[in-house]
């Protein structure tokens, strides 16, 4: 048992796109009492947080383009849906960090692998959270002892 759970840890970590069930079910089922650092919407708007204090830092101190700082207005909105459990928004989220690290990779900004590494760690927080969203509001569980009400 305890090797499994080894294996999942291990998955969970290097493998984004595979979400255990029980992360996600916890997730859900906490969804209004998970802290700061255990819910999945509430870190992924804390990433976007970081990464407009970084892009404004940098844009501060002469080391990117002004325009940056239009960057730094998408992700705080961004964030603040992200937040708010907006499904949307964190899929705008991946989206725009996608394209953002496909940008600094095709313009030669900073290392190559250290954006790979950054791209990866925010993807799976935007995925897990998008995840949580997505299953949050589907209308009926998928649970066979749960029965749909007819509307009359």
């Amino acid at each position: 048992m305890k090797e499994q759970s080894r294996s999942n840890k291990f998955t969970n970590a290097y493998f984004w796109w595979k979400i255990d069930e029980s992360d996600l079910a916890k997730q859900i089922s906490e969804y209004q009492t998970l802290e700061w650092k255990n819910s999945a919407r509430k870190v992924s708007s804390m990433c976007l947080v970081f990464s407009i204090l970084v892009t404004v830092g940098f844009t501060y101190f002469g080391k990117t383009d002004p325009s940056a700082y239009v960057d730094a207005v998408i992700m705080a909105i961004l964030s603040i849906f992200c937040f708010k459990g907006h499904s949307w928004a964190l899929m705008g989220a991946m989206i725009y960090w996608s394209f953002s690290k496909v940008y600094l990779l095709a313009t030669g900004f900073g290392f190559p692998l250290l954006h790979i590494i950054w791209w990866a760690i925010y993807m799976k927080q935007f995925f897990l959270a998008w995840r949580v969203e997505k299953m949050r509001n589907k209308p009926f569980p998928q649970n066979p002892n749960v029965s749909k009400v007819e509307s009359a």
